[in-house]
């Protein structure tokens, strides 16, 4: 697994990541967690969470696992497609991504 410090500058140094305000909130062995604060600027009105920005965070969160488990250089790995359903609005709050690798995968590192 590469260094959490790693992953959380590569996170940081995501111009659309920085944007939205997605933060690194944890590292495991094979799974990331991300965070985006309620921003009045990804919040339709009505303060419900844009679904874009919960598409985004999950594509985030994709590539940031990726990336815990295959440390690859440079910009080598990216998220090919998303699919998201949505269950419910989050209104006026922040949210949380868990993104996981297949354990097969964490495991062979």
């Amino acid at each position: 697994m590469s260094d959490p410090s790693d992953l959380d500058a590569w996170l940081r140094a995501t111009p659309y990541a920085t944007a939205l305000g997605v933060a690194l909130a944890e590292v495991g062995p094979d799974r990331v967690v991300l965070e985006l604060p309620f921003q009045e600027a990804n919040a339709n009105p009505g303060g419900a969470l844009h679904g874009g920005c919960a598409a985004s965070l999950a594509s985030i969160g994709a590539q940031a696992a990726g990336r815990a488990v295959l440390d690859p250089p440079g910009d080598a790995l990216f998220c090919a497609g998303v699919h998201v359903s949505y269950l419910s609005a989050a209104i006026s709050e922040g949210t949380r991504a868990s993104a996981r690798t297949p354990s097969e995968i964490a495991a062979a590192r």
